[in-house]
């Protein structure tokens, strides 16, 4: 059997040999008849024309949140090469595009340090833009940055020619949505909110204000991004019924019917794509069993990720689903897991240890925040957007 691969050279604009090492085949994940055009035809591109002869904290693609199409700044990264405001090589109303998916540049983002590292798209008009956004954070959206930049070494290409094939090549369906779903897209991105500061740090003055006067535990309020609040003195033992904590698939084989069923794991809660999802056997001893309705929590990087679920499924290792008392929500439960304080609580018990986790006693012992019924019952910040827009753009 031959590994041969015939590829036509009639229209390849694009001469680096090194793309025919593994070619990928692209895929239309888009699930639709209409017809396909290129990206061009809604925006053009701007590249980065800022230079620092020090290098500076910036904002780079590993700092946007794959689940909310946000920004939460790290100063991880360093760079010399930006996207400058002077120049207007970037502008509110931009969409930085990244294989996390497509960040929004609003004003609260203005004047902030963006590597090059990201495809800067300028919409041709705002009401582009904003079906840019949604139709890039939609789950085949995502899907087809993911296949896009999988099929571009961005190591080795320049960032310029990285650019001209994302313009070039990216296609995307045709839709007319109407003033209605327009002003819901429009909605969403309002509801975003990125955690950035008002700049981003040069490395020789990386300090960070704490205050710790609320606080009973200085560890815990100096290793937060939120500052604590007063709570209410309940727990959240008195909304949650039960807690399912994920384990290990052991596909032990019963005695009785053989049932296959979904096996979630962090990385299918992270990202949102079916193809993340592998069938396991239910065994009679499974015990870590999530049905509709569950809030689930999944936890990678230290991080915690929230999916409201969709299926009946088996929970492995670093998943929780937590089911509400009767009368209570799992969008109520969203929203108290939304909070600055609950917030500030999971990034403690995330911190712990070589790998964070949660198990069921820290989950049922949060405190609900005094406030949290007056503030954001939307929160589009912790829920996948992806399953928004779903609902928007593919109905």
């Amino acid at each position: 059997m031959s590994d041969i691969s015939l590829i036509s050279l009639h229209d390849l604009t694009n001469w680096d040999m090194r793309q025919f090492a593994s070619p990928i085949p692209k895929i239309n994940h888009w699930n639709t008849e209409t017809e396909l055009v290129s990206i061009g035809a809604l925006a053009s591109s701007r590249l980065a024309n800022g230079y620092s002869v020090e290098r500076i904290g910036c904002i780079s693609p590993a700092d946007v949140i794959a689940q909310s199409a946000s920004v939460e700044a790290s100063n991880r990264y360093l760079t010399q090469h930006y996207f400058d405001w002077s120049t207007e090589d970037i502008k509110v109303g931009d969409l930085l595009i990244s294989r996390a998916g497509a960040v929004y540049v609003d004003p609260t983002l203005q004047d902030l340090v963006f590597s090059n590292q990201f495809v800067l798209l300028r919409p041709l008009n705002p009401s582009d833009g904003f079906l840019l956004w949604a139709i890039l954070n939609s789950t085949p959206g995502k899907n087809s940055l993911v296949e896009f930049f999988n099929s571009t070494d961005s190591s080795d290409l320049s960032q310029v020619v990285v650019t001209k094939d994302f313009i070039r090549d990216f296609s995307l369906p045709k839709i007319n949505l109407d003033q209605n779903s327009l002003l819901s897209i429009e909605l969403l991105v309002k509801q975003i909110h990125h955690r950035v500061s008002n700049s981003i740090d040069r490395p020789s003055s990386w300090v960070s204000l704490k205050s710790l006067n609320l606080g009973d535990d200085w560890f815990r309020a100096i290793s937060s991004k939120v500052q604590p609040v007063k709570n209410s003195g309940k727990k959240l033992e008195e909304l949650i019924d039960t807690v399912i904590v994920g384990k290990t698939s052991r596909n032990v084989e019963n005695d009785g019917q053989i049932i296959y069923m979904p096996f979630v794991t962090p990385k299918y809660v992270v990202h949102g794509r079916k193809s993340d999802l592998r069938q396991e056997l239910l065994s009679e001893s499974a015990s870590a069993l999530s049905i509709s309705g569950d809030l689930i929590i999944a936890t990678s990087a230290k991080k915690a990720y929230f999916y409201l679920n969709d299926l009946d499924s088996i929970l492995g290792t670093g998943v929780v689903a937590i089911r509400p008392k009767p009368g209570v929500t799992a969008e109520k439960l969203l929203s108290i897991f939304a909070s600055a304080s609950v917030q500030l609580d999971l990034n403690y018990l995330l911190s712990r240890g070589i790998v964070g986790h949660l198990s069921k006693s820290d989950l049922m012992n949060l405190a609900i925040p005094l406030d949290w019924e007056t503030g954001d019952q939307t929160p589009a910040n912790i829920l996948m957007i992806r399953t928004q827009l779903d609902a928007l753009l593919w109905k």
